[in-house]
C-alpha cells in the first residue's frame, strides 16, 4: 500500500517540476529602488484613496489626453496661475501626490508647495506617471 501511495505521489509531482521550475523566476521579488525624502510608491498612494489629492505637473496636452482620475493640472510654469485651483480642492485630510514625466521636476515643485502654499504632506510619486500606469 505505501508503495502504491509513493508511485503516485512520484507520478503526480513529475509533470509539477516543470511548471514549478518556469514559475521560480516570477516568484522572486523585483528589486526596488529605495524611495528618496518626500516620495511614495503607487500602491501605497492607491491605498489611501480619497485622501490623495492629485496634481499632475505634465503639459497641459498630456494632461488632457490621459490623467489620474479627479487629478488637478499645475504644470511648474503655471504654479502662480494653477495653485489656487489645487487650494480649493486641497483639504487638512488630504495628502498632495504630484505626479509628471520627471521626478527632479517633482521634487522641485514639491518644494514649492512646502515653502509657497505651507503644505506639509506633499509627495512625489515614485517611477511617476509611467509606474503609475503599469
Amino acid at each position: 500500500m505505501a508503495r502504491i501511495f509513493f508511485q503516485l505521489l512520484f507520478l503526480l509531482s513529475v509533470p509539477a517540476l516543470p511548471a514549478y521550475l518556469c514559475a521560480l523566476p516570477q516568484l522572486t521579488p523585483a528589486p526596488t529602488t529605495p524611495l528618496l525624502p518626500g516620495e511614495i510608491r503607487p500602491a501605497t498612494a492607491k491605498l489611501w484613496k480619497e485622501r490623495v489629492l492629485w496634481v499632475d505637473y505634465r503639459p497641459n496636452p498630456h494632461f488632457s489626453k490621459q490623467r489620474i482620475p479627479g487629478a488637478v493640472s499645475c504644470p511648474p510654469e503655471e504654479f502662480s496661475q494653477r495653485h489656487p485651483e489645487v487650494l480649493a480642492r486641497w483639504s487638512h485630510e488630504k495628502a498632495v501626490v504630484l505626479y509628471g514625466d520627471s521626478e527632479a521636476v517633482g521634487h522641485a515643485l514639491a518644494e514649492r508647495f512646502r515653502q509657497e502654499l505651507n503644505l506639509e504632506t506633499v509627495y512625489v510619486l515614485k517611477g511617476n506617471w509611467r509606474e503609475w500606469n503599469r
